[in-house]
């Protein structure tokens, strides 16, 4: 499986590679994804497409600065209601692949 991850450096050039080029070569149609099996659901989330702020027009301004990078409501409602996380019986491992670690030493 091919998938391609989605960052800040990507949104820098308005992601235009990423969409026409990336998404042509691997088929896939959005930036986060799951694979699960019995044991493990790995999912990828991309933190990168809300890093920026925006402006009006919804140009990305890539020198005022990052944002915390929140995940926009259709990802968290797919995380919710079609990979079920934060389901209590599901005991399977997770495992996370984003941009933008949740935790870290400087923080």
């Amino acid at each position: 499986v091919t998938f391609l991850q989605m960052g800040n450096h990507e949104l820098i050039s308005g992601c235009k590679g990423l969409y026409e080029n990336g998404f042509s070569y691997t088929g896939q149609k959005t930036t986060y994804a799951v694979w699960q099996s019995n044991s493990w659901r790995i999912v990828s989330l991309d933190t990168g497409r809300l890093c920026y702020k925006t402006d009006a027009s919804g140009k990305r301004d890539v020198l005022r600065g990052e944002t915390d990078a929140p995940m926009p409501d259709e990802v968290v409602d797919w995380l919710v209601n079609t990979v079920k996380l934060g389901d209590p019986n599901d005991k399977r491992g997770i495992l996370l692949l984003s941009h933008h670690q949740p935790y870290d030493a400087f923080s």
